[in-house]
């Protein structure tokens, strides 16, 4: 059977009236998947069958209370209760699905982290408990259009019982690097 935009309505409204779908297909000789190609290439049909979805949900769930109060077998009860609910949590999930909560709220301290990392960075103290600090200064020699530099480098140390003394750095930072190295990187 060929599907008509009428057809399609009037299958919306017996959802909207209470009745099953695939009940109603099957008394018009609709196969569901000619139904739902149908309905899913019209998107003003499609709202509509989502909003008759909705309403059928809404329309099991109020049944619960007339099923339990009414019903005098409890075990059927429970079973035609359970149905209908977990219907109307699948058809219409953000009214009568499970809701989890995700937000979380609190206060995080972070001092005593952020300490212990601050000491971990420190470095270790010596025995002697010596400062170092030093200075460098540069002077520069033109020879032969090139610039050298010539280093002069100093090292102060303040030690524990707060005797201060200056010493210079052996090697290249204390004296002149021989002409003959300098000639050679020069190439």
């Amino acid at each position: 059977m060929a599907i008509t935009r009428e057809l399609a309505e009037a299958v919306i409204t017996a959802l909207y009236a209470g009745e099953q779908l695939p009940k109603t297909l099957r008394e018009l000789g609709i196969t569901a998947r000619k139904f739902y190609e149908y309905v899913d290439s019209n998107p003003e049909l499609a709202s509509n069958l989502a909003r008759a979805e909705q309403a059928w949900a809404q329309n099991m769930a109020s049944e619960i209370v007339s099923i339990a109060d009414e019903d005098p077998d409890a075990q059927r009860a429970r079973n035609r209760i359970d149905a209908r609910k977990w219907v109307a949590s699948k058809l219409y999930a953000s009214k009568f699905g499970e809701r989890i909560d995700l937000n979380l709220t609190g206060t995080v301290d972070l001092t005593a982290a952020i300490a212990a990392g601050r000491q971990r960075l420190e470095l270790p103290q010596s025995p002697l408990d010596v400062t170092h600090t030093s200075r460098q200064t540069f002077d520069y020699q033109v020879s032969d259009n090139i610039e050298v530099p010539k280093l002069d480098s100093t090292t102060n140390v303040t030690e524990s019982n707060g005797a201060s003394r200056s010493e210079s750095l052996p090697g290249p930072g204390g004296e002149d690097p021989p002409k003959s190295e300098i000639d050679d990187i020069l190439g």
